[in-house]
């Protein structure tokens, strides 16, 4: 499955990214790559991640402008990656599963890989609003997105839009 989502800083285009989905073994693996910026497509984010059988991170790869970024996913992590929306769906797809229904809530971690290289590891609360709303809850911010039920993101507030 392909999902195509246009970028937005300040509701404006502000870059393009993609995300390739295909089984694997038991899990899936997510083949993504972005162009991050509003003037020049001045930062590429491209990377992959391999999900287990029951949807959580087992390996993770990526790298900004061609230079590798280290960093340690915890299995069950809500993964906010600049340029790659698509990594939420699996989240969104892994809490289903585990037996939320909507309105619920459920506590996370959440790693937030920005363009500028920056690693931010946070506490959150998902909220499943309803159908395919969601609210990611953080410290000093909440955030809404959009996940269709067969996991493609729809949307992410004020940041990406899928391509339809």
């Amino acid at each position: 499955m392909r999902q195509e989502h246009t970028l937005l800083e300040k509701g404006l285009p502000a870059g393009f990214s993609r995300c390739d989905t295909r089984v694997s073994g038991a899990g899936l693996t997510l083949d993504f790559e972005g162009s991050v910026g509003s003037a020049q497509r001045d930062r590429i984010v491209v990377g992959e991640a391999s999900l287990d059988g029951e949807g959580r991170w087992a390996r993770m790869s990526l790298t900004l402008d061609g230079q590798a970024l280290p960093f340690e996913v915890p299995p069950d992590a809500l993964l906010d990656v600049e340029g790659a929306p698509a990594l939420v769906g699996a989240t969104a797809q892994r809490l289903i599963r585990g037996g939320m229904r909507p309105g619920q809530t459920r506590d996370v971690d959440v790693v937030r890989v920005r363009s500028d290289r920056s690693v931010t590891r946070l506490k959150g609360r998902c909220v499943w609003v309803g159908g395919r709303e969601w609210r990611l809850l953080l410290p000093l911010e909440s955030t809404g997105f959009s996940v269709r039920s067969d996991g493609t993101v729809a949307g992410v507030e004020a940041a990406a839009l899928l391509v339809e």
